[in-house]
């Protein structure tokens, strides 16, 4: 309990505690071999997000790591950690970061949860509130974030088998295809991972970074946790989903994840 309150009150500072989507984004999706390149992870609804800093690391930050052509880096531990600075891109081809916290802890009235769990499409928390309804006291919640995002370097196209391979985040969107080599009007796939299994029913969001008003494309989850969405246009794009289900855990009554992966689709030469 005491790591949730620590956590928490982490967030709190930045503004950031009961915020829902978040993800990382660099300043540029394109970069040049050996450059630095700066990257935020927001937090809060597109439009209205804040910034975490992630400098000195904080102690809710679980892992950050580099998966490109030359292997994986702990981020963490290479020497002047502090990605709003930039994050060294060496090796040309494509690198994904990834980012995963540790748990964190909201209390919601029976009302806020109900509405929560139907903003965000939560099938699973959903069913079991109905089951056993929490109406006397708050509902406590964990939950955790994790988020990717892919980076091209240089031209070449190196790199590629991280993206479609699972990093083992306990939520996590895997692509089946590079957004980035896909041609105009094919669709983009992905499977939704939720403990090492394919996930069903969740809700997968497909968000324009560049005009946050712009409503985004939604799909839930096959049984066989597989999502597609037509290949957006040009820009800067951001995946989202998350997933909720009774916890195990005493004094918690849900446990919840949040990941993300953004990317950006070029424009057609």
């Amino acid at each position: 309990m005491k790591l949730f309150r620590f956590a928490a009150l982490c967030l709190a500072l930045t503004g950031v505690a009961n915020a829902h989507d978040s993800w990382l984004e660099p300043k540029s999706f394109r970069a040049q071999p050996n450059s630095r390149v700066p990257v935020t992870f927001y937090v809060g609804h597109h439009g209205e997000q804040r910034s975490a800093s992630l400098s000195p690391r904080p102690r809710w930050l679980l892992s950050m790591r580099s998966d490109g052509p030359a292997g994986t880096t702990d981020l963490v531990k290479t020497k002047g950690f502090n990605p709003a600075l930039g994050v060294r891109l060496a090796a040309p081809g494509f690198h994904l970061l990834s980012l995963s916290t540790s748990d964190f802890r909201n209390d919601m009235g029976p009302q806020e949860f109900a509405e929560y769990v139907q903003e965000e499409g939560l099938a699973a928390a959903e069913a079991a509130s109905k089951r056993r309804p929490i109406r006397s006291r708050k509902v406590r919640e964990s939950y955790r974030r994790y988020a990717k995002t892919l980076i091209r370097v240089g031209s070449t196209n190196a790199g590629q088998t991280a993206l479609t391979r699972r990093l083992g985040q306990r939520l996590e969107i895997v692509p089946g295809a590079n957004p980035y080599l896909l041609p105009a009007g094919s669709r983009l796939p992905a499977t939704i991972w939720y403990r090492g299994r394919p996930l069903a029913g969740a809700l997968v969001a497909l968000i324009s970074l560049d005009r946050p008003k712009d409503e985004p494309a939604t799909a839930r989850s096959s049984a066989n946790g597989r999502v597609s969405f037509a290949l957006p246009g040009p820009g800067r794009w951001l995946l989202n989903v998350v997933w909720s289900e009774p916890s195990s855990v005493r004094g918690i009554d849900f446990q919840t994840s949040f990941s993300s992966l953004t990317f950006a689709v070029p424009r057609a030469r």
